[in-house]
């Protein structure tokens, strides 16, 4: 075999290689498109797509079908264009998509990952979560840019139930709470607030060397009105009566109903006034008639805090001036 034929069976060789290469090369894109519709199938099933952008020209190289077919679009209706991407991006969400991606693209994010509502055909929305990453630089120039948009509508309405469950509970709670301290019939704070307030005031008075006093009355010939007039009206002169307790204590005083038709108010940060306090409630029950059955008044001893008391001792104490003032002749006020 002389020079020439040898040159040409080497180049036959490399023509043999280089249509191998053209084959694979074929066979590779062909697998490789393969790959990229499963891959948008799959996520299309998972209510997401994936997208590869071209910012130089501004147009979308590749848009899954799958998912915009979910929501209503034809594949001759899915946009080929950013702009009418960012078209379909709700028009509150917009101006925040659009600065979080251009800042990425500038190196001031490490990553692009926004939320936003998506268009469906129908003018609906739905929420998405998106995903992207810078897949080609020429120079500092960002030229392609690639990602994932998921929908999360389904998760947005479970967090939107849970918050929701979560705010009935709360308000459940609130209600239970309320129940569990309120009295039933009068609406102020039951025995159970009563000694938990009782307690806080002792605890804070030891702590602070604070003081603080307590006021315990009984309405006179309460078993008369019962008598005369019935039990319901008997009850409606202890929620009138308590009504008038409330309105007429401070907002830091506890107003309770102790039991039957006796009240105690405890008073914080409150020492030699208990007395004048005690005498304005009197005179005001006993000065304004009650709309069931006229004048009605009450007897009433209070007490203020003194070193080493407990709960006890200045319930005996204001019990001691009750029965005092009942002793005297009823409808006063009593200090021990």
């Amino acid at each position: 075999m002389n020079e020439l034929e040898a040159l040409k069976a080497e180049l036959k060789q490399k023509e043999g290689l280089i249509r191998n290469l053209e084959s694979k090369l074929e066979n590779a894109e062909t697998d490789r498109a393969t790959v990229q519709s499963q891959f948008a199938y799959s996520l299309a099933a998972m209510g997401a797509y994936f997208w590869v952008d071209n910012l130089r020209d501004g147009t979308a190289l590749y848009s899954s079908p799958h998912f915009f077919n979910r929501l209503g679009y034809e594949d001759s209706e899915i946009p080929t264009l950013l702009d009418d991407y960012v078209a379909m991006v709700h028009p509150e969400d917009s101006p925040r998509v659009m600065d979080a991606f251009a800042r990425y693209c500038n190196g001031e994010l490490e990553k692009y990952e926004v939320e936003f509502r998506f268009r469906v055909k129908d003018g609906s929305w739905i929420s998405t979560h998106n995903l992207g990453r810078i897949t080609k630089r020429i120079g500092d120039e960002v030229v392609e840019v690639s990602g994932i948009t998921i929908d999360i509508s389904y998760i947005k309405s479970i967090e939107r139930a849970l918050e929701k469950s979560n705010s009935d509970l709360k308000l459940a709670n609130e209600q239970l709470l309320q129940l569990a301290t309120t009295d039933r019939l009068t609406g102020v704070s039951n025995r159970a607030k009563l000694d938990e307030a009782f307690e806080h005031e002792l605890s804070r008075a030891r702590r602070q060397n604070s003081c603080f006093a307590i006021a315990l009355l009984d309405v006179d010939f309460f078993k008369k009105i019962n008598d005369t007039y019935g039990h319901q009206i008997g009850d409606d002169v202890l929620v009138e009566l308590a009504q008038r307790l409330q309105s007429n204590s401070r907002r830091t005083d506890i107003v309770g109903r102790w039991g039957g038709e006796e009240f105690l108010i405890i008073c914080a940060d409150t020492k030699d006034g208990i007395l004048t306090f005690g005498e304005n409630i009197r005179s005001i029950i006993a000065e304004q008639p009650f709309a069931s059955v006229g004048t009605v008044t009450v007897s009433m001893g209070v007490t203020s805090y003194q070193d080493l008391d407990t709960n006890d001792t200045m319930i005996k104490r204001a019990d001691q001036a009750l029965y005092e003032a009942k002793e005297a002749g009823r409808n006063r006020v009593i200090s021990r």
